[in-house]
């Protein structure tokens, strides 16, 4: 308090003996103090060297400076522990503040001068590290009396140890250095000439920025010029260097992504600069493409771009920001998904499930407009075949021509349609995203109406009949060998799966009936390959996540017992048809399980280790959330395990054969298959 701070400056000025003890109870303090306590105690050394001052004859004022402050000076710069160093530094900041005070510059000059250039070439990197940061707290160090060219002298003095520093032999040091740099031109720039700044800004950009040796010097060139952009002084000239760093965006330090990310957040709020002129939104967009999801890069990098693809504030309206939106998607997919995913960072729950309901608006509206599209294609060629009958006598070129006239003219660039299948698969994956970003928050108390409003929105035959929609679109691309439509329509579908297991399943109409078909079509094909046992994972997922655990367990088991005892390739007849012991097995089946065994068939062995071996392996969020289900379970759980005995079985038997003894075609890769899981 003011009485303490009064009594302890009253006692440093009683006698010499007294000065020395109470200096040596503060430097007991000061390891432990707080920074308000330490520039506590910088105030009371200040206030006793003010109050001492006004008689400069009497000694006081000789053991305030000589007992006092410049003990602690020196302690700053040759204190080999660190964090007590820059305590130290703190300590002495409110004397370092005062420096406009003429009296208090020239004893900062005149105690500082005997051992702050000295430490700066000091063999100890330590003890230069420490010098450069009170090199830079009292900058410029002169002589208020002096004449100018002695400033001067002392400003080129400066530039040069700076120069020094900056390319000093130890890591530290460097980025000392660059610290102290950017603090002298953001504080001081009038006080250098042209020449003394830009040769400092070239070490900056063209040295430090550019060291291979270490990130951490990279990084704090950068964190130095965005500093430095606090002086607008400086700004027309760093808008020439600033476009030299553009590559460090893709640095492969963590450290450097984030200082280059907030160096443009920092330029975003110049006038007279623009961030993508530093670097162009296309380097912007790969760097967050390539960022994972919530990471700090991926996180600043939202913050930098939140107004350019999800604009806030009363001017925003919710057709801008959709706009925005599916532009965004359109240009940069990657990007985009990561772009939202992270985003749940900087809206509330609310906003996350509000974009969450106008995509899936955005996605049913495309799916509507394809529709249509067809419809009125088909509309258009049955008008045309009339035409055309009635005009046979016509020539062949006049009926090329007519035919030409009958093709619908394209949708609009601007027009969403679900034939452009690759923007859908970004959609229905980012709707998948951001639902999942909240999953956690919307089941807390305070969210529950957000958590209401998802569900209202996607219930219903919504999911069901967007599924439907491509999965259609995947079959025919298929039977086309259209493989990119294909792939992106799979992405659909597997997204939208995904997006169902949030939801109870009695909120959705209609896709339990949809995936029983799709496994049925699946356990009557033969030429079981790795993409088939990939495209019915998220289904055989989304059946766990809805508590199907063990019938999917039990499915899963048969299937692969099947395979090593035989009866798999006794299911079918020779024409094809199911076997007379086939059917009473089935019956067993069926009166054992009851419906769930009818809900999810036998596959091929090959096709149910390969979901069973993406489900145990998946990373993703319904593999994650279906492994736990069945690890959880029981009677999953152990006719999983003796389901792949059986492998383990076969393989014993695979290695004791002989020589004449013949394998099942691909018994080794389902035995191997089964044995990695």
């Amino acid at each position: 308090n003011e009485e303490g701070i009064k009594c302890l400056v009253h006692l440093l000025g009683l006698h010499a003996k007294l000065t020395t003890d109470i200096t040596k109870a503060f430097k007991s303090y000061i390891p432990k103090a707080t920074k308000t306590q330490l520039r506590a105690y910088g105030e009371v050394f200040l206030l006793a060297w003010k109050k001492a001052s006004v008689n400069p004859d009497e000694p006081e004022l000789e053991w305030i400076e000589d007992i006092v402050i410049q003990p602690m000076m020196e302690a700053s710069m040759m204190v080999a522990h660190a964090p007590t160093a820059r305590a130290i530094r703190v300590l002495l900041s409110p004397i370092h503040e005062a420096k406009k005070d003429p009296a208090v510059d020239k004893m900062l000059h005149k105690l500082y001068s005997p051992i702050l250039w000295r430490n700066l070439n000091a063999a100890n990197p330590h003890v230069r590290l420490c010098t450069s940061g009170i090199m830079a707290d009292t900058f410029p160090l002169n002589d208020p009396d002096s004449s100018g060219a002695e400033k001067v002298k002392i400003i080129k003095k400066t530039v040069s140890a700076m120069e020094g520093l900056l390319t000093d032999k130890d890591t530290r040091v460097r980025v000392a250095g660059a610290e102290a740099v950017g603090k002298v031109l953001e504080g001081m720039w009038d006080s250098l000439t042209s020449k003394d700044v830009r040769s400092l800004l070239n070490l900056l950009v063209t040295q430090q920025a550019c060291d291979a040796t270490s990130p951490l010097v990279r990084a704090g060139a950068i964190t130095a010029l965005t500093v430095i952009l606090e002086n607008s002084s400086s700004h027309g000239v760093l808008k020439a260097l600033l476009p030299l760093l553009e590559n460090l965006i893709h640095d492969d330090s963590e450290r450097v992504k984030v200082a280059m990310v907030k160096l443009l957040t920092k330029v975003k709020t110049m006038r007279g600069l623009k961030f993508f002129h530093i670097v162009k939104v296309p380097h912007l967009h790969a760097r967050l493409a390539n960022e994972p999801i919530d990471s700090i890069v991926a996180k600043e990098m939202v913050g930098l771009l939140l107004n350019s693809y999800f604009p806030q504030g009363p001017q925003a309206t919710s057709a801008t920001q959709m706009q925005r939106t599916i532009e965004f998607m359109r240009k940069s997919p990657e990007a985009a998904k990561v772009f939202y995913g992270t985003l749940h960072n900087l809206l509330s729950v609310g906003g996350i499930a509000k974009l969450t309901s106008m995509l899936l608006k955005c996605l049913t509206t495309a799916v509507d407009n394809e529709k249509r599209a067809i419809d009125a294609l088909k509309a258009s060629s049955k008008t045309q075949k009339s035409k055309n009958s009635k005009k046979r006598s016509k020539a062949s070129m006049e009926t090329v021509e007519e035919d030409e006239e009958a093709t619908p003219p394209p949708a609009p660039s601007n027009t969403l349609t679900a034939s452009n299948t690759s923007l859908m698969a970004t959609i229905s994956e980012t709707i998948f995203i951001l639902w999942s970003s909240i999953s956690e928050d919307l089941n807390k108390a305070n969210h529950k109406s957000s958590k209401k409003y998802l569900l209202d929105s996607f219930q219903g035959a919504v999911l069901t009949d967007a599924y439907a929609h491509f999965e259609a679109k995947e079959r025919k691309a298929c039977k086309d060998n259209d493989g990119d439509t294909k792939c992106y329509a799979n992405r659909v579908c597997a997204a939208l799966l995904r997006t169902a297991g949030n939801m109870p399943p009695s909120e959705i109409t209609g896709l339990v009936a949809a995936l029983t078909g799709k496994l049925n079509e699946a356990a009557n094909v033969e030429d079981v390959t790795e993409e088939l046992g990939r495209d019915l994972t998220p289904h055989i997922a989304l059946l766990c996540i809805w508590g199907k655990e063990d019938a999917v367990a039990v499915s899963l088991g048969k299937s692969i017992e099947r395979f090593f005892s035989g009866e798999e390739d006794e299911e079918e007849g020779p024409d094809g048809s199911s076997s007379t012991a086939s059917r009473k097995r089935k019956k067993k089946d069926i009166s054992k399980n009851g419906a769930a065994s009818l809900l999810i068939p036998n596959l091929k062995a090959s096709a149910a280790l390969i979901i069973l071996k993406n489900i145990m392996g998946g990373s993703d969020t319904s593999s994650v959330s279906a492994r736990s289900k069945i690890l959880s379970h029981d009677v999953a759980c152990k006719v999983l395990e003796a389901s792949l005995e059986s492998a383990r079985g076969a393989a014993e038997k695979i290695i004791r054969m002989e020589s004449g003894d013949v394998m099942k075609e691909g018994e080794d890769d389902i035995v191997i298959g089964a044995c990695e899981i």
